[in-house]
């Protein structure tokens, strides 16, 4: 009985109680409006908060949410220093710049609705765009395949 005891206590001494303050069914109302990023972290604070009362160890809550136990600790973290508003921000910027500016855009949005002087397919809208703005081909390729511009033409 002395060993059971002893594991006990070392399964226990990673497990962390936590408060949270937000009730479980705050939590799932949130989640169910929260985007996946966001879903993540608020999956990680239900199972946390299902464990409140005996506690979890980031790992058995990681293995629960399929995420990292980094995460886990982070999101922890993170909840514990600024709580619910704190896990639901992120810091994401983004995504990137366009490659052409609006002068570029609106070249190519009135080349592609003249009637009469039209662009015929890919490799015309290709070669039209190196000539008049000197970009690349990859930089016009990527451009042409993110913008949905190859429907058009």
């Amino acid at each position: 009985m002395l060993y059971l005891d002893y594991i006990i206590k070392v399964i226990m001494a990673h497990a962390k109680i936590l408060v949270i303050k937000e009730t479980e069914k705050e939590i799932k109302n949130l989640l169910k409006q929260s985007i996946p990023f966001i879903g993540q972290r608020l999956r990680v604070l239900l199972i946390l908060k299902q464990n409140e009362k005996v506690g979890i160890s980031k790992r058995e809550v990681a293995k629960l949410a399929v995420v990292d136990p980094n995460s886990v600790q982070n999101w922890r973290t993170l909840y514990l220093n600024s709580g619910i508003e704190g896990l639901m921000k992120h810091q994401k910027t983004g995504f990137k710049p366009s490659a052409f500016n609006a002068i570029e855009h609106n070249m190519l949005e009135t080349k592609l609705n003249d009637p009469q002087n039209g662009l015929q397919g890919y490799v015309e809208l290709k070669d039209w765009i190196e000539k008049e703005s000197g970009r690349l081909s990859i930089t016009i390729r990527c451009f042409i395949i993110a913008s949905g511009i190859l429907n058009q033409v």
